[in-house]
């Protein structure tokens, strides 16, 4: 009998829990944008809007636990890593707040038209 793939997805996801920063979620990747490699730069704007003509391609969200929480630029860079997959080239509106064993950053995620 083969296990269902579900079930292996599940144990991924489960493992990455328990070893360091997790993604709780990330929006669609905004249509037809290529993706771009992990580590790529990303404008960010804290707390304000670009200035630019800006078009969002959704939400990124970033989780990191225990010690990995205290890394506040390894989670910052892992959130502009989701940024990344989804082929953004900025962010905006940079939230975070406290979790029960952690950290959550969010922001919203797009590209300069």
């Amino acid at each position: 009998m083969r296990p269902r793939l579900h079930s292996l997805g599940f144990l991924i996801a489960a493992l990455s829990v328990a070893c360091g920063p997790t993604l709780i979620s990330h929006a669609n990747r905004g249509g037809d944008r290529a993706a771009r490699p992990a580590g790529c730069e990303i404008e960010v704007h804290d707390t304000d809007m670009p200035t630019r003509r800006t078009g969002s391609l959704g939400e990124v969200r970033m989780r990191c636990h225990g010690e990995h929480a205290r890394d506040v630029q390894g989670c910052r860079r892992g959130l502009m890593d989701q940024a990344c997959a989804m082929g953004a080239t900025v962010i905006w509106q940079v939230e975070s707040s406290e979790i029960e064993d952690g950290v959550q950053l969010r922001a919203v995620a797009g590209v300069y038209r």
